[in-house]
């Protein structure tokens, strides 16, 4: 799941015609952003997400009902728990799944996470 150029087009057109302080506010956010590192960081966990899961982590059949779908809901940990998914990967996929670009987890802060520590690599 990226946020392609003319989804993120569909977002302005989206929050200019819908009022909420909420999906404002997130999309100020975002437009700080200006989609580089942290929506990379969370492009990456819904990458991964998808992975362990074996599911989508917004399906719907527009980019404009994803992207609503994504300013308004909280991140789910159900399909990860009913495929047994371990509580550390499901906590560091929250840490990416932060709706506040600014808070959420770097890349720094992902090598030091639990999850990814557990991980040995020869080399």
């Amino acid at each position: 799941f990226f946020i392609a150029p003319e989804i993120a087009q569909q977002l302005e057109t989206f929050l200019a015609n819908e009022h909420d302080e909420k999906e404002i506010n997130f999309a100020e956010e975002l437009q700080k952003c200006k989609f580089s590192a942290p929506s990379d960081m969370w492009s990456f966990a819904a990458i991964i997400y998808s992975m362990l899961s074996g599911d989508l982590l917004y399906n719907a059949p527009t980019n404009r009902e994803i992207i609503k779908t994504a300013i308004e809901s909280e991140f789910s940990d159900e399909s990860l728990l009913v495929n047994s998914v371990s509580q550390y990967a499901i906590s560091f996929l929250k840490s990416l799944f932060e709706k506040n670009p600014l808070i959420r987890n770097k890349v720094n802060d992902c090598k030091k996470h639990s999850w990814i520590k557990s991980f040995k690599v020869n080399n």
